[in-house]
């Protein structure tokens, strides 16, 4: 099984956003009766993301499995990424990781990396932790949601 690491094109956007929400199903059902923005995102609103950040996809024999979002914030000094999706058929895999391999790279010109998570996605939060990042912030963001952001210095900053 190869799995491409590409460049999302506007036309991959319909399925990106299906994917999304296929993929963020088990953490909707983490936060019973809170909509979480993922999985009310528009296609319109996708497309403005299309356009503000850089976003990459992991694909199978054609299907797209997979995506990744990154972007600037911070004055220029963090690359942070977000909504990271895999599809549940194609989980533990390692597409996940390759995925964020990919992305820092793409933000190698940042000196840290930066993303967040549910405090209840302990699945998630052992992923990236073990990809070097550590928590630096919780915020609660609803009675019965609280996110924590991860941090890690990047290696590959000025290479």
């Amino acid at each position: 099984m190869e799995i491409e690491i590409k460049a999302v094109e506007i036309a991959d956007l319909p399925d990106i956003l299906a994917l999304q929400k296929l993929a963020y199903q088990s953490e909707a059902d983490l936060h019973p009766g809170i909509t979480i923005p993922p999985m009310v995102q528009t296609i319109e609103e996708l497309r403005q993301e299309f356009e503000s950040s850089t976003m990459l996809k992991a694909v199978i024999d054609g299907v797209i499995v997979g995506s990744v979002r990154g972007s600037a914030i911070h004055s220029g000094t963090t690359w942070t990424i977000n909504k990271l999706i895999v599809h549940p058929q194609y989980q533990r895999l390692g597409i996940g990781s390759k995925l964020m391999a990919r992305i820092e790279e793409r933000g190698s010109e940042y000196s840290r990396l930066e993303l967040f998570t549910s405090q209840k996605s302990e699945r998630n939060l052992t992923i990236y932790q073990k990809l070097g990042y550590t928590p630096f912030q919780e915020k609660q963001v609803h009675p019965q949601l609280t996110l924590v952001y991860l941090e890690k210095q990047n290696s590959r900053h000025g290479t």
